[in-house]
């Protein structure tokens, strides 16, 4: 995780100079479709996955990673550094808010607690001093 998270990190700082985010993050993806590529090529004797469900992972990846990808990469030029860190740690919170609204996944104390706990910080983190 500490190596995701610098890496995240370097990801966004060289993304707040790039000037067409959509095409960069096409290049990473495609990039990334090359590795993909060969791992499955080395895995696929083995491999008992139904090809519906090779698709539904593509899509979901290309369609709503890629978008957000782009999204992140329009968004952070705007930002201070600082706060686009900050920001990021929420990410984790939402997309379990996400499964909750979306995927019908339950709703449970811990959850909710846990989800509260990370936007207050980041909340906190976020707001200028008065």
């Amino acid at each position: 995780m500490l190596a995701a998270g610098v890496a995240w990190g370097i990801y966004t700082l060289r993304g707040r100079a790039v000037a067409d985010p959509m095409r960069e993050t096409a290049g990473n993806f495609i990039r990334a479709v090359l590795l993909a590529l060969l791992a499955l090529w080395w895995a696929a004797p083995s491999w008992k996955m139904p090809a519906s469900a090779l698709a539904a992972a593509v899509a979901s990846g290309a369609v709503t990673s890629g978008a957000g990808y782009a999204l992140w990469y329009a968004t952070v030029r705007h930002l201070r550094a600082t706060y686009a860190a900050v920001a990021q740690l929420s990410v984790p919170a939402l997309a379990a808010l996400g499964g909750v609204a979306f995927l019908a996944e339950p709703l449970t104390w811990q959850l909710a607690a846990s989800c509260l706990t990370v936007l207050a910080g980041v909340a906190l983190a976020l707001r200028r001093p008065s």
